[in-house]
């Protein structure tokens, strides 16, 4: 999903096909089973951080294995900041960490 080239608010994107298209929008997605264990990464201060967080609760309502992580204070886009921004760079530290864990334990496939 990449956040990074859409609109802060998808529902003013002039194409409605592409703003319902699930590659810009997983959320839109229909059926979720299945899918492999998800992290989920938001910034706290983002238009996108509703979907995001609606996201994570969907895919535990089908069942998928979900860790929601937000950088409650940081904004849209703050990875990229994140070597000048503590809370980002800490918050991309316990991300893989925990891709670490998955991916050690057998929880994604390789």
């Amino acid at each position: 999903w990449s956040s990074d080239v859409c609109s802060s608010d998808l529902t003013a994107w002039p194409d409605r096909a592409v703003r319902d298209d699930p590659a810009w929008s997983p959320l839109r997605t229909t059926d979720l089973a299945g899918l492999a264990p998800a992290i989920v990464v938001i910034a706290g201060i983002d238009p996108l951080a509703p979907e995001g967080r609606a996201y994570a609760r969907r895919l535990r309502g089908a069942g998928v294995p979900v860790t929601l992580m937000e950088a409650r204070r940081l904004g849209h886009g703050f990875a990229r900041l994140a070597a000048g921004v503590p809370a980002g760079a800490a918050i991309l530290d316990r991300c893989g960490r925990s891709l670490r864990r998955a991916f050690s334990e057998g929880a994604y496939p390789s």
